[in-house]
Formats: structure tokens, C-alpha cells, sequence
């Protein structure tokens, strides 16, 4: 039998009724190339009840061990033989992408170009409150200021360039040309880019290398991207036993933890490898036993918990909105190309009486949490714990690397709290899982908590066919709906042509596997989303477990943001036109009326709604590019066949907005940064991971 190599996790998952702790091992098997029926790998339940029930938890401090016992059922042999046969391939893997993935992100500054159109709508409603403006108005001077940028722009160095880009070069940026509106420029010219490209990217080899070259389709999976997948779905990794649950007693304060055997030993394959340390906080009183925050500024966990707590002034690291900064952005490049043709007007006629201008409507979207600076910090500090593991793991503590809170972190929790009410989760689901075919397969359903993917990176085809990778400032966007499930009926599919059509997306089995996952929110779990209403967000860290802290030992200091959602924007500027949107198009809805199950709030809905005439472009081009912007904002982001998403893992279900065109969607893929060897092209990846071990605790986290 070929030989196989083993990565071990140990990770804390709180106190029981009878106050022993909670711990959860995470197995990363990984055999040598070739196929799994080669390994002992291919019999992997067996070898989990081979090594018994009782364990050992080492420290790194000296102190004695702690004896552990086993307590989730045994591995099912049967199910892991339904889903492996011998035959699974097993790829070899050619390393870290931790370094391409960083040179090549480009990013723009959301939490900034809010701050800035909040404060273009502000300055309009104190300097003209009961009037149109015009063309020669300070805030219509600065929109048409953004005209510069169409042909280079002012001379600012690299402030702008989209691989460096952070809230503070922006700002420095607005104050050499004296124009805050220079955070729209990055999505100008991001919009410049691939607005000219066709529905698919141009034929012939692109002048930047493709950073996602070495990711492999899904339709040619390997064994190592299932396992990956699978750990999306903690019932399932405990019935294959590639998760395996313990208790001790409790101790209290941090430690540095792994597990051994009777004898001390570390647990390890055939293969020995260097098993990492975990480190970890036990608080009994609080009934708190998580993973340790790092000492980084960048690292986001505390407590088991994002860090949501607001900033002072204008340096806040998160913000909450419930505009629609994309859409606003954009319509304020089409209205300076407005007041461009207008100047242009006037200056041929001297005659003509001067035109009137209102700021576009600002419509109501998601709310929206964001995080500011997040490349130049939590995405560019999650690659560097990647990069340890590119080839053999450091040496940081008796020759093996230490893991804290973010390092382990593989998804997002979010609970929301309507009018100081107590939290409720929005992560429930219910789902189905299919695993075999015809008379032998077996079906399982389970009721549990989804998780959402800390980063989603879009690839996009410039008009020469480069690929450019983005990075987004958002978390997540509530539009009330829940996010264990997608939003039942049809979804936005790819454009055929001039008009876009709308396809029903069916649960489909993982390419080459018999296995299928179909996902629905939880009946009766959501929290209604309604415009007078006060929200508060709360975030729980989800592990490579699937574990998160348990909501009522949650730290209340961490999640105390929210967002007021009015009913109609009272005392809007005239060009802001809110009442007349309400006439007029979805764009708010009166006062008690909320949002309708089942459907997203006004303002986010994919048909966009009607505008009054003068808020249309100036011109047929801009007008044709503000639609195909807009459609390419607001469709989800893999309709298109053009854009590919990198996420992490456990996408066995197709999620909203799957092309049926040409490109049909293909399934997570579990890890981009254990790429195999292959020359396909793959339209989603996964986690960021060890290069070795597909469970390996460095994930895309936020």
C-alpha cells in the first residue's frame, strides 16, 4: 500500500451541561498520487476506530496530560465506501498560491466611497435644500470633476492603484486634487475595463498570466477537494469520520494544546509530519472555550467572534449602510458626463438658459456590512499564515507551527437583533444530503447552521482578454432573507444576447461523485427586515470544525452595530427625489409596509426600477454602459459567463444565479491553494489552503 500522511487539528467547541470541555479533532488525510484504492486511505473509517476511544491532550507548557474520551459516534465504513471508490483520483499538488493570490488582488475602497456619497448628499441638502443646482454649484463641480479621470486623470502616483488601494492613500489622493469624489475613480475605471467586454472574454493569450491557471475545473475534482467540501457539513465529516469529537475537564486560562496518544505521542500517518499546536482560552465562568486571538493588528477574532466594535470617528473599521454605494457611484459618473455635455451646450450658445441638476436617486439596498482596507489587511494577513505552509510546516513551538483564532477560521456566522430584541441566527438550514445511487444509495437530512465564505475574490476579462482579480471591503448583504438556503423561484441567468433571462437553478451531484446536497432555510428562523426598524448584527467565527461559539456565551461588547432603515428619507435634497422614486419605481416602500417574503428589498431587486427622464445619461453610450454595469452589480456575480469566483469551499449546491449558458456552474472547489496539475480553467475555487492536507487549519478568513 502506498504511503499517506495525516494533519491533525484539535480545536475547542465549548462546555457540556456537566462543564467537561468540548473538543473536536479535524482529520486532513492525504495520500501519495494516484488512486485512493492504492492507500490505506481507501479504508479510512476503520483506521479512526482502530485508534480506540481514549486520547491523550498534550501541552507545550510542561504540564501533565489531560485524558481524553471520545464521544461522537463512530465512523460509518459503508457511507465513506458509497462515496470513495478505489478509483478516486488523487492529484499531485504544486504548492502555495498564497503569493500569486497577493500580487494579483485589486481592490477599491467601499467604506470610503460611502463616507464620500453620504457626504455629497449631506452637503446638497444644506446648501440647496429646495432647489435643483446648478452646473457651476460646488457639488456639481466636483461630480463633473470625475470627467478628468476618463482620459489618465491628475497626476497622484500610484494612490489610486487598485493593488495598493486603502481608505488612507484614497483620502490622500482626494486632498492633492481637492475632490473627496476621487473614491469613485477606482470603480470608474474598474467599470472602464471589462464594461467593454462581450459575454465572454476575447480569443488569443492574455498579456498578464491567470493567477487561477493552476486551479483544476470541478468537473475533474480530486479526492482532497471533496474532502474539503465535505467539512462545509459537520454531520457528515462526524459520520465519515474525518471529525471526531472529545470531552475533558475543564481547566481555565490559555494554553497550547494537541492531541496524542496514550503514550504521549502525537497522533501522526504513515508519513510523520510536524502536528500543529492550538492555541486556546478556557473561561468556565463565562462557559467561553475558544481559540486565542493573535497578536496582530490585523486579526479580526476575539472571543469566537468577529471584533465588530466601532472605531473612533472617521477611522472605524466596519461601517453599516443600507445604500446602494455601487449603484449611487456609478449614476454619479453618468450624471458628470451629463454636466460635461451641458458645459459643452452652454459654452456653444450663450443664449441658453442654464440647466438645473439633481443628484441621482439614492436607492435602498442589502444592509451592508464592510470592512475597511480589507486586502491591505485581513486578506494580505490570511495569506501570509497561509504561506508557512507552502511546503513543510514551521518550526514556532518544539518544531511545530501554532494556530490561533483566525488561522482556523474557515466562515462567517451572522445572528441579527431587531429593536434591541435578542439575537436570532440567519445561518439556519435544513439540509438533504444523497450519497450513493439507485437502491443503495442513503439519504440524510440534518437541521444546522450554514456558514459564509470570509472572502469571495471575482475574476473578471479586461477588453485584451487580462484576467483581473478583486477583492471586496464587504462582509455580507441582509436582504432578508435567510443565508442557510437561496431565495426560492427562478434567478438571474447569463444574457443571450440584449436581454437577459431568468433560469431555475436545480441541485446537481458533484461532478464524478454520487453525491448531492440540496439546502433550505430553516422554516421559521428568519428575523423580519422592515424599513423604522433598528438592527444589530452579532458574528460568530466558524471553525474548520464547523464549530462556533455557543450564542448565549457570546461576548455582548463584540456585536453591537446597527443600521436605522427609514421609511422614506425625510428632508432628501430635491435632487435626491425620494418621495418621486416611491411613485415611480421600487425603490422604497411607505412606513409599516416592510419587505415581502420571499422577495429582496426595493432598491436590490434585479429589475432595476423606472427613473424619472432627467435621471437618465446624457448620452446613448453612457447610458448603454450605466446598464451593463448595473446588470453586471446586480446579477449575481457568477451569471455571467465572463466572471469567476474564487470561494471557499463546500459549494456542492449550485447557489443563486448559476449561467445556463455555454458555461454552465460548476461546484465549489475546495482549495485553490492546493492546486493540482492540470490545464483546465475552473469558474469558482475554494479555500486557501495547506498545499498538503485539504483540512489544513489556513483559510480564506476574514
Amino acid at each position: 500500500m502506498s504511503k499517506y500522511s495525516v494533519l491533525y487539528t484539535l480545536l475547542p467547541n465549548g462546555f457540556d451541561p456537566d462543564g467537561k470541555a468540548r473538543l473536536s479533532l479535524v482529520a486532513s488525510p492525504r495520500p501519495v498520487t494516484g488512486k485512493l484504492g492504492d492507500t490505506a486511505v481507501f479504508r479510512w473509517p476503520e483506521l479512526v476506530i482502530a485508534k480506540g476511544t481514549r486520547f491523550l491532550v498534550l501541552t507545550a507548557d510542561g504540564g501533565d496530560p489531560i485524558e481524553a474520551t471520545v464521544v461522537s459516534p463512530r465512523p460509518d465504513p459503508v457511507l465513506w465506501a458509497k462515496l470513495f471508490p478505489a478509483t478516486t483520483p488523487v492529484r499531485e499538488l504544486v504548492g502555495s498560491l498564497s503569493a500569486t493570490l497577493a500580487d494579483a488582488a485589486e481592490s477599491e475602497s467601499y467604506v470610503e466611497k460611502l463616507a464620500v456619497i453620504t457626504g455629497i448628499y449631506q452637503e446638497a441638502m444644506a446648501t440647496s435644500p429646495d432647489s435643483q443646482m446648478s452646473a457651476s454649484h460646488p457639488v456639481m463641480r466636483r461630480i463633473a470633476g470625475l470627467n478628468a479621470w476618463r482620459s489618465g486623470g491628475p497626476a497622484v502616483g500610484d494612490l489610486l492603484d487598485p493593488k495598493k488601494i486603502t481608505r488612507g492613500r484614497v483620502r490622500d489622493a482626494a486632498a492633492q486634487v481637492g475632490n473627496q469624489l476621487v473614491a469613485l475613480v477606482p470603480r470608474i475605471r474598474r467599470l472602464g475595463l471589462t464594461a467593454a467586454v462581450g459575454d465572454f472574454p476575447p480569443q488569443g493569450p492574455p498579456i498578464i498570466p491567470n493567477p487561477l491557471d493552476p486551479v483544476p475545473p470541478a468537473e475533474s475534482v480530486d479526492f482532497a477537494q471533496v474532502i474539503g467540501a465535505i467539512m462545509r457539513h459537520p454531520a457528515l465529516a462526524l459520520l465519515l469520520g474525518l471529525r471526531v469529537d472529545l470531552t475533558i475537564p475543564a481547566f481555565t486560562g490559555p494554553r497550547l494544546i494537541r492531541l496524542g496518544d496514550l503514550n504521549g505521542t502525537p497522533l501522526n500517518g504513515m508519513v510523520p509530519i510536524p502536528q500543529p499546536w492550538s492555541a486556546v482560552v478556557s473561561d468556565p465562568q463565562a462557559r467561553r472555550f475558544v481559540m486565542a486571538t493573535q497578536d496582530d493588528d490585523r486579526a479580526e477574532i476575539v472571543n469566537g467572534m468577529l471584533d465588530l466594535r466601532p472605531g473612533g470617528g472617521d477611522t472605524a473599521r466596519y461601517v453599516v449602510s443600507d445604500v446602494d454605494v455601487v449603484g449611487v457611484g456609478q449614476q454619479l459618473d453618468v450624471l458628470a458626463t451629463a454636466l460635461y455635455g451641458g458645459s459643452a451646450a452652454a459654452s456653444r450658445s450663450s443664449a441658453a438658459a442654464p440647466q438645473a441638476f439633481g443628484l441621482p436617486v439614492r436607492r435602498t439596498a442589502a444592509l451592508t456590512v464592510a470592512q475597511a482596507d480589507r486586502r491591505a489587511g485581513k486578506y494580505l494577513h490570511m495569506l501570509e499564515r497561509n504561506a508557512r505552509f507552502g511546503g513543510m510546516p514551521p518550526s514556532e513551538v518544539e518544531g511545530a507551527p501554532v494556530l490561533h483564532a483566525d488561522d482556523v477560521t474557515t466562515g462567517y456566522r451572522v445572528d441579527v437583533s431587531a429593536d434591541r430584541g435578542e439575537f436570532r441566527s440567519l445561518m439556519r438550514r435544513v439540509a438533504s444530503y444523497t450519497i450513493g445511487a439507485d437502491a443503495g444509495k442513503v439519504e440524510r437530512t440534518v437541521r444546522d447552521e450554514a456558514q459564509i465564505d470570509p472572502f469571495v475574490l471575482t475574476q473578471q476579462h479586461d477588453s485584451a482578454g487580462n484576467p483581473h482579480l478583486f477583492v471586496g471591503e464587504e462582509l455580507f448583504g441582509w436582504t432578508g432573507w435567510g443565508f442557510g438556503g437561496q431565495l426560492p423561484g427562478p434567478v438571474v441567468g447569463a444574457e443571450t444576447g440584449d436581454e437577459a433571462h431568468v433560469v431555475t437553478v436545480d441541485p446537481a451531484p458533484l461532478p464524478g461523485y454520487a453525491f448531492q446536497v440540496k439546502t433550505e432555510v430553516e422554516p421559521g428562523t428568519l428575523t423580519k427586515l422592515r424599513f423604522g426598524s433598528a438592527y444589530r448584527f452579532r458574528v460568530r467565527a466558524a471553525d474548520l470544525a464547523g464549530n462556533s461559539i455557543d450564542p448565549g456565551a457570546c461576548d455582548p461588547d463584540l456585536g453591537d452595530h446597527r443600521s436605522e432603515i427609514p421609511p422614506i428619507r425625510a428632508g432628501a435634497a430635491p435632487g435626491d427625489r425620494a418621495a418621486q422614486a416611491v411613485r415611480v419605481g421600487r425603490v422604497s416602500q411607505p412606513a409599516g409596509r416592510g419587505f415581502r417574503r420571499g422577495r429582496q428589498p426595493a432598491g436590490a431587486a434585479v429589475r432595476a426600477a423606472p427613473r424619472p427622464a432627467q435621471d437618465l445619461p446624457a448620452n446613448g453610450r453612457a447610458a448603454r454602459r450605466l446598464r451593463r454595469s448595473v446588470r453586471a452589480e446586480r446579477e449575481p456575480r457568477h451569471a455571467r459567463p465572463d466572471v469567476r469566483t474564487v470561494q471557499k469551499g463546500g459549494g456542492l449546491v449550485p447557489r443563486p444565479g448559476a449561467g445556463s449558458h455555454r458555461h454552465q456552474h460548476r461546484p465549489a472547489q475546495p482549495h485553490p491553494d492546493t492546486a493540482s496539475r492540470s490545464d483546465g480553467r475552473a469558474t469558482r475555487a475554494g479555500r486557501i489552503r495547506h498545499p498538503r492536507h485539504a483540512n489544513t487549519p489556513n483559510s480564506v478568513s476574514a
